[in-house]
């Protein structure tokens, strides 16, 4: 997907290779605003693992996005089951989208023009695959856990371990004093 992109901006960019830029994970989140099908997303997540990064929430909400746009549920599935997969902690934005979507085909569902009676029939039947789906996929997904508000710089953060000039090495004090050579009583706290 990069690729065919790069081609498109060698004569808007030339300094590209004198620059030696290289994509990251902000690239692919750009790349993601483009994906409306659920084959380009799978080129896109398939590139990101070739690349060694890793998918975040805002890049798979930007995938549900389109994929809600465009009343695609079979890419709407796939990107919850790669949240699933992924353990991504999602945010009030990627439920937001949920839910608009879910009223949304409330709405077609519930309208009844009569020449959109076949269309109707194949999404009932879709709907009806997606809301199992996604009823089930609420139960696996600890929303209540993901939904917490948390500093956005905390993903990249890691635990300290302890340093070792930080830790008391010596459990009891010396008995001898060395100056005098004389007992000293032992430590009793």
């Amino acid at each position: 997907m990069i690729e065919d992109e790069n081609k498109l901006r060698k004569k808007k960019y030339p300094l590209k290779k004198k620059l030696k830029l290289k994509p990251n994970v902000m690239t692919y989140g750009v790349l993601a605003m483009a994906c409306d099908t659920k084959v380009r997303a799978e080129e896109l997540l398939m590139e990101m693992k070739e690349q060694g990064l890793k998918a975040n929430a805002e890049i798979m909400g930007a995938l549900l996005r389109q994929a809600t746009c465009h009343n695609n549920l079979e890419y709407i599935l796939f990107v919850m089951n790669t949240v699933k997969e992924e353990k991504l902690r999602i945010g009030n934005m990627f439920m937001k989208h949920l839910i608009n979507f879910n009223e949304k085909c409330k709405c077609i569902l519930s309208s009844s023009d009569d020449g959109k009676q076949k269309c109707k029939k194949g999404f009932a039947r879709m709907h009806s695959i997606y809301e199992r789906a996604y009823l089930k996929w609420l139960k696996e997904v600890d929303i209540e856990e993901s939904l917490k508000e948390e500093h956005p710089w905390k993903q990249f953060m890691h635990e300290q371990p302890e340093i070792i000039q930080r830790q008391s090495l010596i459990k009891e004090p010396k008995r001898f004093c060395k100056r005098k050579l004389k007992f000293v009583l032992p430590y009793r706290p």
